[in-house]
């Protein structure tokens, strides 16, 4: 039931297996990554606000990116600690976040590694950058641990950005005035110039 177990069993193939039958990096990556998690929720850019900022329960969310080595070995991880919580009815929502799916959540909530673990309760998050092994996971939830990590409140949700066309409106009607004297600017250096031709022009009277 722990990754971990699986993990140095691969380890031990590369090093001591066979050589003509011990799997590759990329066999292995294939073996993990066939471990689906089909019990953390996903958590989306839509979603968000719905399950997890207008939730009364605590939620523990894993932030991976899927082209990470590293989150790809882990995520089973999450998966066995998501269904100890269920088993054990522990008061706790746990959710998944594609990072490349989601950056506009990732952006709002400021989340600058992977994986990255953060805990929701009570209007804040906390950024859990402890153990994150099955022995210390349920620990972060049962014995409050989060609480000995930084934390902010659940930001609201980022405006949405506007069409090319309206910033191209906005900038123009709130330079009104630049606009206005780069104009003038422009007329008077071309009239000077006129006057001056003019003068250098103009013919000398006897």
């Amino acid at each position: 039931m722990v990754i971990w177990l699986l993990i140095p069993a691969l380890t031990l193939a590369f090093n001591f297996g066979n050589p003509k039958e011990k799997p590759s990096m990329e066999e292995a990556l294939r073996i993990v990554s066939e471990i689906k998690d089909d019990v953390s929720t996903d958590i989306t850019e839509k979603n968000f606000d719905e399950l997890i900022r207008n939730s009364k329960d605590p939620w523990f969310v894993y932030f991976y990116h899927p082209e990470s080595v590293k989150c790809t070995f882990y995520s089973p991880q999450w998966k066995f600690f998501s269904e100890e919580v269920k088993e054990k009815g522990y008061k706790l929502n746990t959710g998944k976040v594609n990072m490349e799916k989601n950056m506009r959540l990732v952006v709002r909530l400021e989340v600058q590694n992977y994986p990255a673990f953060l805990y929701f309760v009570d209007g804040q998050y906390y950024n859990y950058t402890g153990p994150n092994d099955d022995m210390t996971l349920p620990s972060v939830h049962l014995e409050k641990l989060y609480l000995q990590y930084d934390h902010k409140p659940i930001p609201f949700r980022a405006p949405k950005e506007k069409p090319i066309l309206d910033k191209v409106k906005d900038f123009v009607l709130g330079n009104t005035v630049y606009v206005a004297i780069g104009g003038a600017v422009v007329l008077f250096v071309a009239v000077f110039g006129l006057l001056k031709a003019f003068r250098k022009n103009k013919p000398k009277t006897e």
